[in-house]
């Protein structure tokens, strides 16, 4: 082996044995609607949405922020209405979708369907009552300052756009729909704990393991 193989060798090494000691330090937490802090979510109401979830910042307190993750939840409910304007029966279904956008970072869609339905001659189909739910998320990695702060909040604009669409019924059906919604947000935050440096263990294990490889390489070179 040459000197520079075994420097390259022992810096790999010495490289790994860092990053597993690093990814061993990482740690969590996470707010939603039952924990202290808590979040504030959209409670269920007529859509469009247009207002804030409002989501606990990070304490800096804990250490360093790496990384966040916003996950929203998307819940709806309504009815959908079918009449049929065609002297003739139509099989057709209604589904009602709900858009959702999280800022610019969350978008997806909740939706619920009336399934397949059979009208007869100039009558009408009323669901009852459907719902639907979906979610969405996005992990920040960088720009994570303003999720940082003792104490305070930050808030997510969360809007929807709903609608709805009719499969089949040959243009002869027409559809209407009511519909509510919500939007629940849960953040997790992984950071390094404050304070924190390799712990003895693994001080000496990186040692010993570099160690070993001096003593290997020194053997080696010896023998050529």
């Amino acid at each position: 082996m040459t000197i520079r193989r075994f420097l390259n060798a022992a810096l790999i090494a010495g490289v790994a044995l860092f990053l597993v000691a690093a990814s061993a330090s990482a740690s969590i937490i996470t707010y939603n609607s039952g924990t202290s802090p808590a979040v504030t979510n959209i409670t269920m109401q007529a859509t469009e949405l247009n207002g804030n979830v409002v989501f606990p910042d990070f304490n800096p307190a804990l250490g360093t922020l790496t990384s966040v993750l916003i996950t929203l939840e998307g819940d709806i409910q309504g009815t959908i209405g079918l009449t049929n304007g065609d002297n003739a029966s139509h099989t057709a279904t209604g589904t009602t979708s709900v858009q959702y956008s999280g800022g610019a970072l969350i978008s997806f869609t909740s939706s619920f369907s009336t399934g397949s339905q059979t009208i007869g001659a100039f009558g009408s189909y009323n669901s009852g009552t459907l719902t639907g739910t979906n979610t969405g998320s996005d992990t920040v990695t960088s720009g994570l300052g303003p999720y940082i702060g003792a104490g305070g909040s930050w808030d997510l604009l969360v809007t929807t756009v709903s609608g709805i669409s009719v499969l089949g019924g040959g243009g002869f059906i027409g559809a209407s729909q009511t519909t509510d919604a919500d939007a629940i947000g849960t953040v997790t935050y992984t950071y390094t704990p404050a304070g924190t440096v390799p712990e003895p263990a693994t001080l000496s294990l990186i040692g010993g393991a570099l160690l070993g490889l001096g003593v290997l390489g020194r053997k080696k070179l010896f023998r050529q």
